[in-house]
């Protein structure tokens, strides 16, 4: 008698399952090239009496006394400020970031000044043009900021210039130290 291990790969969407098939013993008849195996040939599969059955042992617990420890969250997303907002006040932490995004509304920007030192303010330059300018304000310690930016339409740059009016953005931004 010949004893054959067998592992069964079966593909399924994308993939894979592994399967072990139990240890057993089969009768295996010799074949010859000009042998032939009639339809009522059937092979004997006895189990095989060396290798028992056993259930896989259980996956331990974790213990009562240690809690499982959990990921901590993703920061939040930064606020994101727009020309809708002008005139407003906004409140962060030290270390906190916002952004403030000009243009979405077809406008060209001035740079983003500002008044005050509780704020640092960073352009952030885009490959590709999206659209808009934006600025990354971060809270470096308490106190208060005002942040300005004048707006005009494209026709302001051509001959003779249009007359629409520019659009003025301003925001307040508290910094405070939070624990």
């Amino acid at each position: 008698m010949l004893v054959v291990a067998a592992l069964l790969v079966v593909a399924c969407g994308g993939g894979e399952v592994a399967v072990e098939a139990p240890t057993a013993a089969i009768t295996a008849v010799p074949l010859t090239p000009s042998a032939t195996v009639s339809p009522s040939a059937t092979p004997t599969i006895e189990p095989s009496p060396t290798t028992p059955s056993t259930p896989p042992a259980p996956t331990p617990s974790p213990s009562p006394t240690q809690p499982t420890p959990t990921p901590s969250p993703p920061p939040p997303a930064p606020t994101i400020l727009t020309a809708d907002d002008s005139g407003g006040t906004f409140r962060v932490g030290v270390g906190e970031v916002l952004l403030v995004r000009l243009g979405e509304e077809g406008m060209r920007w001035s740079d983003l000044s500002q008044s005050g030192d509780a704020v640092a303010v960073h352009e952030r330059l885009f490959l590709v043009d999206p659209g808009y300018r934006e600025w990354e304000v971060t809270g470096v310690k308490p106190g208060e900021s005002v942040l300005t930016s004048t707006g005009g339409l494209p026709c302001h740059d051509e001959t003779p210039p249009c007359l629409a009016p520019n659009r003025l953005f301003e925001v307040t931004i508290v910094v405070e130290q939070r624990t």
